[in-house]
């Protein structure tokens, strides 16, 4: 019972740092850096699906454990 607490924090913690994305860097379709300096938010549905992904990784990592 302790582990799936731990996960279910951990997850919630993670959940709240991928809700504000990060300015990522935009490339082209050769690999190489277009903009260093524009800041490109992600949407509302990109947080929630990194939330349900990091989520999903930590309940896997429990169950391994």
């Amino acid at each position: 019972m302790k582990k799936y607490l731990i996960v279910a924090l951990l997850a919630s913690l993670l959940a709240g740092c991928a809700h504000d994305s990060p300015c990522v860097p935009v490339y082209d379709s050769q690999g190489r850096l277009v903009h260093t300096n524009t800041c490109m938010k992600g949407t509302t549905e990109d947080n929630w699906d990194t939330a349900g992904a990091i989520a999903g990784g930590a309940a896997a990592v429990a169950g391994l454990t």
